[in-house]
């Protein structure tokens, strides 16, 4: 009598068809949720295509509001157009990071290399920051977050840290100060909503990129009028 039951079991190569992407590594994993997340969140191609749009107008004609502040010649010049571009990719970056960090409550390390990345690059094509006040930058980014997140633990993780170090590195101290106090506040303002309105417990995280990455985007496009104003 032939066993029927070996009948419904699949095969080994149907069961990979089954399970594609069981042995990817994180690194390759994260790729995957960025590419979905751009290909299916309208939401975040919409805010990436906005940040595309600001960082022109920020360093190309007829704008240029940010090329003048960094004393820039006005015009469709090599170093407004890297500048441009390169405020773009980070712009997805910082999207992608918020979003992965809201749905998941991580942030990849894969993600943290390209924005750190970026942070080395900007001295080659970014705004002319002096590269003491990135590495101060860089310091002030990642300490403060990092030993609020020893002595209280649970209030950031090590992603945060990550994400703000690098972004201080592409900033400055100045500007890394004015992204942490824009996210800071933005964060504290929804853990108050979360409590009051009982979608969260006390005890309970929340996802605090998002804000953070709302702080340095502002920082980014509006810092430099900040820092003119308050240094």
């Amino acid at each position: 009598m032939e066993d029927k039951t070996l009948e419904n079991e699949p095969s080994e190569n149907e069961t990979s068809e089954i399970e594609p992407f069981d042995d990817m590594t994180p690194g390759a994993q994260a790729v995957q949720a960025v590419v979905e997340l751009f290909s299916t969140n309208r939401f975040a191609q919409v805010l990436a295509a906005a940040g595309g749009a600001l960082s022109y107008l920020a360093f190309l004609p007829p704008s240029g509001f940010l090329s003048s502040a960094f004393g820039f010649a006005p015009g469709f010049t090599p170093s407004n157009l890297l500048c441009a571009i390169f405020y773009a990719l980070i712009v997805v970056l910082l999207v992608a990071i918020a979003f992965i960090d809201q749905k998941t409550q991580h942030i990849p390390n894969i993600l943290s290399l390209c924005l750190l990345g970026c942070g080395v690059l900007s001295y080659f094509v970014g705004p002319p920051i002096e590269p003491f006040s990135r590495l101060i930058g860089l310091l002030l980014g990642g300490g403060p977050f990092l030993l609020l997140s020893l002595v209280v633990p649970g209030s950031f993780g090590m992603g945060d840290v990550k994400l703000m170090a690098a972004c201080g590195l592409i900033l400055g101290w100045e500007g890394i100060l004015i992204a942490a106090c824009i996210g800071i506040l933005i964060g504290g303002v929804q853990g108050i909503y979360f409590l009051t309105s009982g979608k969260k417990e006390s005890k309970e995280h929340f996802a605090f990129a998002p804000a953070l990455c709302i702080g340095v985007v502002v920082a980014m496009f509006a810092g430099q009028f900040f820092i003119q104003a308050l240094f």
